[in-house]
């Protein structure tokens, strides 16, 4: 019975995680095939390839033990896990980064250049993941990685992860709220009402990524604390065994919520997915107008060059 759970659990983990991976190299794909470049792409473009970091090394811990975790007694084991915290993490961070550029064009009306910041967002999204994964391969043998339920870098992992998703949902709730100010002040002017209409998109929008590193977190929210940040191992409790599941379902679906998302988001990288998907080619290019959606007012161009094309 306990290999049968097992078996159950790590093949469901292979398969979600296999997908996953193959959805993050298709949002690369269609961010290649759309041939344009902008702030929010390049922040896409980003987290995709930090998905990747988190899909391979999922898909390792499958491949080599035949489980969705392994065991953190070897160096090896403690590289991977470290790789997942540092995927995981670092794609948490950029949404972030995303929903607080967005929450400052809202509430400042000023634009923000994500292209010339680039270097220094790229800083706050990775180097505090990669502290987290060399400290995970630094201390493998000094207690502080168990996989029990005291894992301390597994803890600050968890806790990084559930802070992260706080902090997107409270930037859509601030956003909200400001979009619901500026209608309440629209008298019928023009300028207002394109402004109103971009906040309430931008609004609309941002909902996205916060429900998606829920749902990616759920069994993990409960599993982790209540079972350890060790493997499964099977011949477990009905409700461990149940736990286990979701976990395994969920937590390597992230990059299957991000192409959804960026299909969602971007009507252009859509036709472009459709187009690959039935002929196997890209459809043309659009003109630099139709691109820019023709945003010809003042307000509207203080958006597009924070978010264009989102």
């Amino acid at each position: 019975m306990a290999n049968e759970q097992l078996i159950v659990v790590s093949t469901l983990a292979y398969i979600v995680s296999v997908i996953s991976f193959l959805c993050t190299v298709m949002s690369l794909v269609l961010i290649r095939v759309m041939k344009k470049w902008n702030g929010f792409l390049a922040i896409l473009w980003a987290m995709a390839i930090c998905q990747l970091v988190f899909d391979i090394s999922f898909t390792r811990h499958i491949t080599s033990d035949s489980s969705y975790v392994s065991s953190k007694d070897d160096f090896t084991t403690s590289l991977w896990d470290g790789l997942q915290y540092f995927g995981g993490l670092s794609v948490s961070l950029w949404t972030n980064i995303l929903a607080l550029v967005v929450l400052k064009v809202v509430v400042t009306y000023e634009a923000f250049n994500i292209r010339k910041n680039f270097y220094f967002l790229s800083a706050v999204a990775l180097v505090p993941p990669l502290l987290l994964c060399v400290l995970n391969i630094a201390l493998y043998k000094d207690h502080y990685n168990t996989g029990g339920q005291n894992d301390n870098i597994g803890q600050i992992y968890s806790y990084s992860r559930t802070a992260s998703i706080l902090i997107n949902f409270v930037a859509y709730a601030i956003i909200s709220v400001q979009a619901q100010k500026i209608g309440g002040n629209s008298v019928g002017d023009g300028e207002i009402s394109q402004q109103q209409l971009m906040i309430n998109e931008l609004s609309r929008r941002m909902i996205y990524y916060p429900l998606m590193q829920t749902v990616s977190r759920i069994g993990a929210s409960v599993y982790e604390p209540v079972y350890g940040y060790g493997p499964y191992l099977g011949n477990s409790s009905q409700n461990e065994y149940i736990w286990a599941i979701i976990y395994a379902i969920t937590a390597p679906a992230a990059g299957i919520g991000y192409l959804i998302i960026f299909l969602m988001m971007q009507p252009y990288a859509y036709e472009q997915f459709v187009a690959l998907l039935t002929t196997c080619k890209p459809v043309p290019a659009p003109s630099s107008s139709v691109a820019s959606g023709s945003n010809t007012s003042p307000m509207n161009r203080k958006y597009s060059e924070t978010m264009s094309d989102q």
